[in-house]
């Protein structure tokens, strides 16, 4: 597809007017947000009168000595960037700051980006970004904003844009977050809160506007051209054609509905990760004792997407391979070796010089606090217990990170783990079969299922959430079977586009022997009413209904016959079944 058919699509469905182009404003500028929006601005050069690509991010980041050191030296390796800089009068403020010398006013990380580099990216030339200054005017102007804020500061940057975006004379904002860094909150009940929802709650803009961008993939591989996938998570409408302008030639962009499960498992993948980077430092790169590791925390790993997922299965691919390639190359794996050296501390903090935000480091801490909270019935004799009592790698992490635990006594804790197979408990039969499963770690409104296995009638929870689309853990969280939704969802979409056959797939009519006063009737909702639009079937049918009730929860069965029972044809009253 043509840049220019991808463009329009994506204009349609955001009801952008005819001959106005395209604004988009990506909020932060850290290595992958700075990435992206280069990408995207590299694949829509030619149509540049369409679409606006700007970048923001906070002003006043002072570029070191050295980071100004490193960026002389890759300038002058690219005779094309040397002569723009030279020819823009830009060349002499780089080599006064890799001097040292005073400037006013500085070299900032914001003032790089607009040369085309990014402070937390170390030898790549991106492209000359347009910089946003009025983060508030992009706001009440933009039709995307991309979110490259990390978790912890996500409240901070976005919270002051509601008032601007309450005065936006257009619909709101659709906002990409391509932040993978979760918190926790013990309200209403302990739970995750993802980037997306962070957003949606300072600001306002409804959830069906919020979609999140992930890898697995490096930023600095995607920008060098490697081949590579990602997912882009949200609703329908906007996922399908938005996926189509992400795409390139390198890079396949899939898409999925499910928007706050991918954005956990994006956090949970840097939790471990860090776990990997210890280890094979501390191993000296053996390759045997970094197995033993990955298989550990791959049940670990496995383990808490049944606790967090009603289909873990699904989550299994996207989370592996994304683990995978942060434990190759990612900053988080690259930390955990810098703890294990000694060349960094947790004292240190989790913002380290050149590159950026450790995001691996807030996310311990926030599944530490959640999995202490969530109690499954896997002790003795089926007894409740916290799930953090099961996962020896995640404490030994909160240990490092928060409570002084030296590496040697992790790496010991974690070799005692392997005296025994982790997986015997993390990924019993009774896990396998959802006994593990809480839906309010990811969903807080809803209420926790009884823990029967294999039980068919689900009570005591609520049939409403807060949120305009559900996904498959919030079907699930109340009561609802995915498969069954779907197959549904499907007929149904059929059966309002006019299709004969009506949303159960075929000419069907509900009757009974009961008849209605027309008092009853007058009382009906409209929507009730409106059932006398359905097709009454061309053979009498006999209708034999089963209807049993436990608490608010009601199962009908109907069976057909084709022939009239005793040559007589039953009354016939056409109901809809509205819950």
């Amino acid at each position: 597809m043509s840049v220019e058919v991808a463009l329009d699509a994506v204009k349609r469905v955001l009801k952008v007017e005819k001959g106005r182009r395209l604004e988009i404003v990506c909020v932060g500028g850290g290595a992958w947000a700075a990435v992206f929006a280069c990408l995207l601005k590299r694949k829509c050069q030619d149509v540049e009168d369409q679409v606006r690509i700007r970048i923001w991010r906070r002003l006043g980041k002072r570029v070191s000595a050295a980071q100004a050191s490193k960026l002389l030296n890759h300038i002058n390796q690219d005779p094309e960037v040397l002569q723009r800089l030279r020819e823009s009068g830009k060349l002499l403020r780089y080599v006064d700051a890799s001097l040292g010398k005073p400037l006013e006013p500085p070299l900032t990380a914001d003032e790089i980006l607009s040369d085309g580099f990014c402070d937390t990216l170390e030898g790549a030339t991106l492209l000359p970004m347009e910089l946003c200054t009025d983060l508030e005017e992009a706001a009440m102007e933009a039709d995307i904003m991309i979110n490259g804020i990390p978790s912890t500061s996500t409240m901070e940057v976005w919270a002051p844009l509601r008032h601007a975006l309450s005065r936006r004379t257009k619909r709101a904002p659709v906002v990409i977050s391509l932040a993978k860094g979760v918190e926790f909150c013990s309200e209403p009940a302990p739970h995750i809160l993802t980037p997306t929802r962070m957003i949606h709650r300072c600001t306002g803009i409804p959830l069906d506007c919020l979609l999140y961008f992930g890898g697995p993939n490096i930023a600095i591989d995607l920008w060098r051209g490697e081949y590579a996938t990602a997912r882009l998570c949200g609703i329908d409408e906007l996922r399908k054609p938005l996926a189509e302008l992400f795409s390139q030639s390198q890079l396949s962009v899939w898409h999925n509905r499910d928007v706050i499960t991918h954005e956990v498992m994006g956090g949970l993948k840097n939790v471990y990760a860090i776990a990997a980077g210890i280890m094979d430092e501390s191993s000296k790169h053996s390759a045997t004792s970094n197995s033993v590791l990955f298989s550990n925390i791959c049940a670990e790993m496995t383990f808490i997407t049944h606790v967090l997922s009603r289909r873990p299965g699904s989550l299994s691919g996207p989370l592996l391979s994304d683990l995978y390639v942060t434990m190759l190359a990612g900053r988080n794996a690259w930390y955990g070796k810098q703890l294990a050296t000694g060349a960094l501390s947790a004292a240190d903090g989790d913002v380290v010089p050149g590159k950026g935000h450790i995001v691996g480091v807030s996310a311990v801490k926030a599944f530490h606090a959640l999995l202490a909270n969530a109690m499954v019935p896997l002790g003795p004799e089926g007894a409740l217990r916290p799930a953090l009592d099961l996962l020896v790698t995640l404490r030994g992490l909160h240990g490092v990170l928060f409570e002084g635990l030296s590496v040697p006594d992790f790496v010991d804790r974690m070799r005692l783990e392997s005296l025994e197979d982790p997986a015997e408990t993390l990924l019993s039969l009774e896990v396998q079969d959802g006994l593990a499963f809480i839906p309010t770690l990811l969903a807080p409104d809803a209420v926790a299922p009884s823990r029967r296995v294999h039980c068919e009638v689900r009570t005591g929870m609520r049939k409403n959430l807060s949120e305009p689309f559900l996904s498959d853990d919030k079907l699930a969280a109340i009561g609802i079977d995915v498969e069954s939704m779907d197959k549904f969802r499907t007929e149904y979409l059929a059966f309002r586009a006019g299709d004969a056959g009506g949303a159960c797939g075929e000419a069907a009519v509900v009757t009974t022997t009961a008849m209605l006063s027309k008092a009853a009737v007058d009382g009906m909702p409209q929507g009730s009413k409106n059932a006398s639009r359905m097709k009454r079937s061309p053979r009498s049918k006999e209708v034999l209904s089963r209807i049993s009730s436990k608490s608010d929860v009601c199962a009908v069965s109907v069976m057909h016959r084709d022939e009239p029972i005793n040559n007589q044809t039953p009354s016939m009253l056409e109901i809809e079944w509205l819950h």
